[in-house]
């Protein structure tokens, strides 16, 4: 019980705090009545093809999640507001405390900014004035590791994307993805390492490509081949197509689990739609117009049998649809049939 002095506070201070909260109130809801948020299933969205899944397979309405570097999204809409701000939202809950997280870049209207952490919210800088804005987003790179998964478990080294919080009022533009598109498939140097900020080739070429009317996925792991596995070893992401047991390159038996070209990650999302062709988003329809590889650096530096090798190269076209393919790597001998 309280007695003299502090039961008098006590009964005078708390209509204080009740009436303090009942003023604070109002100004609590203005910020999110001054903001709201383009949900990731928004028609304002694209995002870059064969590198993202959601809550719902490869679609849903609470996020987007890849493991892949160069991966990317783009968003439009409109403000009336002449000090605009932007904010993108990411989950970070499935980071272990200190992990080292994916680093991102973006251009907002022109402007770049790069090697930006992931986070909770991440402010788009140099957002300036009324009318439409065009924001495009790049996953730049994360450490090679921890990155696939397993059936029933996402990778922890992700990028987990909720959705852009922008001004109240404003209108999204709707986009729609590239008629064309094309998959750039490899080990590190695809991936990027070693380049400084987005000068990796294969960023590069999906620029190019994107000025003649495509849209582009990378699909890349350092230390990955043909049957090599990738990331750092003994690494947990499968080989391209993996083949074991050929006889001079013919024959052989191809092993469906431990190769990734039919997946985008280890929690079996498909990257195939339902007549098991590839697919930018699951849908038939779907399949890449170009195809571009380069592999065989690993296997050789892994010592990987050369005659499983050649068998995965050769086998693979199978598997491929009516694409134009282009082919680079160690030792790549490949001629017909992808030319």
């Amino acid at each position: 019980m309280l007695f003299g002095y502090d039961a008098f506070f006590a009964i005078m201070i708390k209509p204080h705090i009740l009436l303090a909260a009942a003023l604070l109130l109002p100004l609590l809801t203005v910020e999110s009545a001054e903001t709201e948020t383009i949900a990731v299933d928004s028609p304002a969205f694209v995002f870059s093809p064969a590198n993202w899944t959601g809550d719902d397979g490869r679609e849903g309405s609470e996020f987007r999640q890849s493991w892949y570097s160069g991966a990317y999204f783009r968003v439009s809409w409109e403000t009336s507001n002449e000090n605009p701000e932007a904010t993108l939202l990411f989950d970070t809950s499935g980071y272990p405390e200190g992990f080292s997280r994916p680093r991102i870049a973006y251009n907002i209207d022109g402007y770049w900014k790069s090697s930006v952490g992931i986070a909770d919210e991440v402010v788009i800088e140099n957002l300036k004035g009324s009318g439409k804005h065009e924001l495009v987003v790049y996953f730049q790179s994360s450490r090679q590791e921890q990155r696939w998964g397993s059936e029933g478990e996402s990778g922890v080294n992700v990028v987990r994307f909720l959705g852009l919080k922008v001004d109240a009022g404003s209108k999204p533009v709707p986009d729609r993805p590239a008629k064309k598109w094309a998959l750039i498939v490899g080990d590190s140097i695809t991936e990027g390492i070693g380049a400084s900020e987005l000068s990796g080739y294969s960023h590069l070429v999906g620029q190019a490509l994107q000025t003649r009317g495509y849209d582009y996925a990378i699909s890349a792991c350092g230390w990955s081949g043909w049957i090599n596995k990738g990331d750092n070893p003994p690494g947990d992401v499968p080989g391209y197509y993996v083949i074991t047991g050929s006889v001079d390159g013919s024959g052989g038996v191809y092993d469906d689990d431990a190769s990734r070209w039919n997946k985008i990650d280890g929690n079996r999302h498909s990257l195939l739609d339902a007549n098991g062709k590839l697919s930018a988003y699951g849908e038939t329809g779907q399949e890449p117009a170009l195809i571009m590889i380069n592999y065989g650096t690993n296997d050789k530096l892994h010592k990987s049998d050369p005659g499983d090798t050649l068998a995965s190269m050769t086998q693979s076209l199978a598997a491929r649809p009516a694409a134009t393919c282009l082919v680079s790597g160690s030792d790549c001998k490949m001629s017909s049939p992808w030319q």
